[in-house]
């Protein structure tokens, strides 16, 4: 979604992993990234637009590995997971 007027921007992508000898979908994975989001939403949108797109992508690469892998389980987002909790 471009909205150009408004100055809001907002992809969605897909990613397929194809296995390159059988020609077979092994995985797929799909990224999302908006210009409101708190990393964004106090730049001029008009001139991030493309960053807000290839961060998108880069979202699905991340879930396309993920998916294909089935790694999801070791992997966390939320840094206090991967700290060692002191008693």
């Amino acid at each position: 979604m471009e909205d150009w007027q408004r100055g809001f921007f907002s992809y969605e992508v897909k990613g397929t992993l194809i296995n390159k000898r059988t020609v077979l979908v092994e995985a797929e994975g799909v990224g999302c990234c908006n210009s409101r989001e708190r990393k964004y939403k106090n730049q001029d949108a008009f001139n991030i637009s493309n960053t807000i797109l290839k961060m998108a992508k880069k979202r699905a690469i991340v879930d396309v590995v993920l998916s294909a892998t089935r790694s999801s389980g070791i992997f966390s987002q939320d840094i206090n997971t991967n700290r060692e909790r002191k008693v």
